[in-house]
Formats: structure tokens, sequence, C-alpha cells
């Protein structure tokens, strides 16, 4: 959900002292444009300030320091986007790329932090603040307040809560020792920031806590506090209180009309009614695009890529495609995003598996037909069951189509994007377990191999992500003929859960913070199969049945084809292709009479 303040960002630009940006040596009629741009600039004369120091730029040609204050007046004054803007400030300061080692350097560091904040370039924009830090308590204190509010937006941007509140301690200590008016209206946006910290890391208690405090301060009735109470309740699953408070909002401008819409469409999202959030969605990101004369990228990015997500749970994979493929020109750098993008090209590819387990009406497929009649009358079996095709892509791999290729070239950008770091361990492993499938779906098993192995290799590993890593293993060695090493990976016993999140510590359990998340998952979370361990263990004996088969030990490949049919009943929630497999088994024993027997008890139209 958003909880974004409906105007103005984070990141604004500071200008060097002009008159302190001169060398040891310097004129008089130096110092005097030097103070007049100065005084023009924090006037907000821009233009005259530019003009100023285009005179100054004739005289110090070869001034870093003059070069950096014209780009920052030429972006104040509108003549440059940002993205020129961050160009001119590489050019005009070629130290931005050498170490950070005076503190006369962190105003042209910072302005470029805050160019490539604006250009959503968050983790190149993180590492430098992270290096100017080293200079914080010199700093002069509106710089390093303005250094600390972007850092904080940074890690909330990148979803590091526990960095941000790091920096919002200090903060605290900064704006309250300041007397001042400016230093009150810093004590709110304090206050505002470390509320969405603690909702990020899903602390209800102290996120309810700091909510009740806002309520009573001078940001009680802002927009922006009520869509902090409302995504507290929606924390909490009280959907219907969430959408109670956000009907409080005053939506006065476009911005926060669309934001409502916006956090309206996540409640419906998680409150199982995909099809009502898309529309929210969709009325969102509408409301800006009519109502804005001017564009906020982040705002229309976190609409857009809202609406593909939603499209994608509600089964519009082309659409889901479309939305997304346009966001990821706004942020190419975002890996979420990538591998989003890849499970719209899955999901086209194959929606899912469930068709394998509805035996009932999967079996009639087996036989294509009969020959003869009487004692004569001959069964014809299909030679496959499979409904899924796959039409290889035609043309460049690169070019944005749903196709599994895409997918591929999807998956690598999310890998080398990823750090090494354990925070992203959810994300890499499915990368990584997405890459693995793809690779198999696209005829080249080395690499779905050392996907696997990798995904396996990981220090945290789901339940679900081990079983289908070890499925996903077995069947690249198969291809490679490692039919011994695939076997290990086809022992039932590996099997222990299906679980979606890595298990809690011993120190968090009982604690409220994913708790709730769990279940609110579960509300908008699609059905999967195997759908539990037991499913899934019959999907282990299957392939290692298929293992067994290929490697020629037919005994064996029998017997645990009798495991998979253990579950009893008229519709037993086994894979179709175990019925096939059986037939084929019996008859390669010669055994016809059993393999007839296996399809008149499934099919009693050909007894």
């Amino acid at each position: 959900m958003s909880d974004k303040e409906p105007s103005g960002g984070d990141g604004k630009t500071a200008s060097a002292d002009s008159s302190a940006s001169l060398d040891a040596i310097v004129s008089e009629e130096e110092k005097q444009l030097a103070t007049s741009a100065a005084t023009d600039f924090h006037a907000g004369k821009y233009s005259a300030c530019l003009e100023t120091l285009d005179k100054l730029h004739a005289l110090r040609p070869t001034d870093p320091k003059v070069a950096h204050n014209r780009a920052v007046a030429r972006y104040h004054a509108s003549l440059v986007s940002m993205e020129e803007f961050g160009r001119e400030l590489v050019e005009s300061s070629p130290q931005l790329t050498d170490s950070l080692d005076d503190i006369d350097q962190c105003i042209p560091f910072f302005n470029h932090a805050v160019a490539l904040f604006h250009a959503q370039q968050y983790r190149r924009a993180l590492a430098i603040l992270d290096r100017l830090f080293q200079f914080i308590e010199p700093m002069d204190e509106t710089v390093a307040r303005k250094m600390c509010f972007l850092h904080i937006e940074l890690c909330l941007c990148l979803k590091q809560p526990e960095k941000a509140l790091a920096t919002v301690a200090y903060l605290e200590n900064l704006v309250f020792k300041a007397d001042s008016t400016a230093a009150d209206a810093d004590a709110c946006r304090v206050q505002l920031y470390k509320t969405r910290c603690l909702i990020m890391m899903r602390s209800v208690k102290a996120s309810k806590r700091e909510i009740k405090n806002l309520v009573s301060s001078s940001a009680g009735s802002s927009s922006q506090t009520v869509f902090l109470r409302s995504q507290l309740e929606f924390l909490r699953g009280n959907y219907r209180k969430a959408v109670k408070v956000l009907a409080t909002v005053q939506a006065n401008d476009a911005r926060t009309a669309a934001m409502y819409h916006n956090n309206l469409g996540c409640v419906h999202l998680c409150s199982g009614k995909p099809h009502l959030g898309s529309y929210n969605f969709a009325k969102a990101l509408n409301t800006y695009v009519e109502s804005s004369s001017k564009l906020d990228g982040r705002l229309y990015f976190d609409l857009l890529y809202n609406l593909g997500l939603q499209n994608l749970y509600c089964g519009k994979y082309t659409s889901a495609f479309d939305c997304l493929v346009e966001a990821v020109r706004m942020q190419p750098t975002n890996s979420r995003l990538w591998l989003r993008i890849a499970e719209c090209c899955v999901n086209r590819h194959k929606l899912d598996n469930s068709t394998d387990f509805q035996l009932k009406d999967r079996k009639r497929y087996m036989v294509s037909g009969t020959a003869g009649a009487g004692p004569h009358r001959k069964i014809i079996l299909a030679p496959s069951i499979s409904t899924c095709k796959r039409t290889p892509a035609v043309g460049s791999a690169a070019i944005p189509v749903p196709t599994l290729e895409f997918a591929a070239l999807c998956l690598r950008n999310v890998l080398q994007m990823l750090p090494e770091a354990l925070q992203e361990a959810e994300e890499r492993n499915s990368a990584l377990a997405l890459a693995a499938y793809v690779a198999l779906c696209l005829d080249d098993p080395r690499m779905a191999l050392k996907h696997a192995k990798d995904l396996l290799a990981q220090p945290k590993v789901t339940g679900t992500h081990s079983f289908l890593a070890h499925q996903y293993a077995a069947e690249a060695l198969l291809l490679l003929d490692g039919v011994r090493d695939a076997i290990e990976h086809l022992n039932p016993d590996l099997i222990k859960d299906l679980s979606y999140s890595f298990s809690e510590p011993e120190e968090t359990k009982g604690k409220d913070n994913d708790k709730t998340m769990e279940e609110n998952g579960k509300a908008y979370r699609k059905p999967w199969y195997p759908a539990s361990p037991s499913m899934a263990k019959v999907v282990s004996l299957y392939n290692l049945a298929v293992a067994y088969t290929l490697r020629g030990s037919l005994g064996k490949a029998t017997e645990t084809l009798r495991l998979v049919s253990v579950p009893k009943g008229p519709d037993p929630e086994i894979p179709v292709q175990a019925l096939m497999l059986a037939v084929y088994v019996q008859l390669q024993q010669g055994h016809a009479d059993l393999a007839k027997n296996i399809i008149k008890q499934h099919l009693p139209q050909y007894k």
C-alpha cells in the first residue's frame, strides 16, 4: 500500500556555496560575482543566478565548483531535465568517479545522489550516501538533514526499513536539539518516516503507538497519516476497517485520489477480490494520468506496477505483461519487476499443473481409439497426453513478447542484479526456481541443473523451493544421462513440508510480525499443485519410477508405481502420467494382460 506524501518528494538538490568555490588566488570581481550568484540562488532568482555564473565561468573555465553550480542553477531554472542534470554533474565534477576523502566534495556527491534518486537508480544513490555519512558530523546541519531524509527515502524504496530506522534515530537527535520553525516541520516528517519504517518492518504494536502520536500531533489530519492508519489496519488483516479509514481521506488533488484508489486496490487484492482490485488500480492510473499536467515518474511507476501485478493474479497475463514491460522502462534495475515479467511469460506458456491431477477428466485421453472388433479388437494408445505445446519464438529473444525465451532473458537480469545479501534470499530463490523450469522447457538441461544446484546451495530455502529444486535437478540429470544422480534427488524422504516462508528462529516465534501477513497471503495465493507433502511425495515417486524405467530396472519401477497408487477412491490425486507409465512398464515386461487390466479399470468403456 502507498503511504507517500501527496505533494513533493524528498530528493532536493543542494547548492555549493559559490563564494567558497574559488581557489586561493581570486580577483575582487570574481568574489563579487560569486557572492551575487549565491544571493540570487537562495532568493530563488535562478535565471539571474545563472547569468552571473556564466560570467564567472568565463573567468574561471577550469573551476569544477563553478561548473557544478552552473549545472545546479540550470536545473532549478528548468532549462534541463533531471536526466540531463545528472549527466552535467558527472561532466562538471570529475571527482565523482574518484574516492571521497574531503568534506568539500560532499555537495557534488550529494547532488549526484539526488539525480540518481530521481532517475530511480536507488542502489547507486544509496551507495553514494553511505560514503557521505563519514563526513556527516562536520557537515552543515541543513545539508546533513537533507542527506538523512534522502537516505531514509532510499532505504524505504529498497525495502530496507531497519537501515532507515537507524538513520531516523540519528535524525531525531539532529532535529529535536534544534529550536526553529523549520525544525518543528522536520520533526513531523521524522515521525512520519519512523511510522513508515515500523509498518514496513511489520511491527504492529510499535506502529500503533507511533500512529497514536501522529494523530495527536499537527500532522494528525494529513492524508499521509490517514494512509498510514489504513495501512496499519491492512497489516493486521482488518480489511473492512482499512477501507473505512481510507474513506476519510480528503482527495483534493489527482495524486491523493490516485493513491486512494491504489490503496483500495491493495485491500481488495488481499481480501480475495482480484477483479475488483484490478478495477481500482486501473481507476487510480487513469485518474492520475488524466488529471496531472506533469507526471511523477515514481508514482506513475507504482500505479502501473500494481496494475500489472493485479492482472498477473487475475490471470490476465498479456495485460500484466504489457503493464510491467512499460514499467521496466522507468526502473530497468528493479530485479523484482523483471521477475514478475518472467512469471507472466511462464504463465502464458502453462497456467499451472492442476490439470495433470484431474485424473477423471484426463485419463480418457490415454486411448486415441480402437481397431478391429470382438476378440481381435486392438486398443490404440495415445502417443502423448500432454496439453502443453510450445511454439519457438520467432526473431530475437530480446524483443518484449511473452515467450519463454524472453523469460530466460528476464531471469538472467534478475540474477545479475540481485546482491549477495541474505535479505534478498526469497527473491533469489524464486528466480533460481523459475530459471531452472524455463531452462528445462527450452531444452537446456545443463543450465537447468546449474540453477537447481544453486538453489539447493542457498543458506535459506523454503520447503516448496527445495522440492522444486530436487525435481528440476533430477529431470535435468535424466536428460543428461545421469540416472544414478537423478535417483538421489528423487528420494521422497527429502520432502518434509511445502512451506512458502522461511522457518522462524525460536526467539521470534509467537510474535505478531509475520503471522498476520502469512494469514493474509492465503486470501490471494493461487492454488498450487501438489498442494500437500503427501501429494508431493506421489510426484517424486512417479519421477523415481521414470528414472528406474530409463535405467531398465522395470521391477523397481513397478514397485514404485504401486506406492504411487496407494491412495484409494474413484479419483485419487495422482498424475495421469503415472497410469501411462504403468501401462508402458507392463508392456515392456511382456504383461499385456496386466496392461489391459489397468486400462479397463480406469476406462470401463474399453472392457
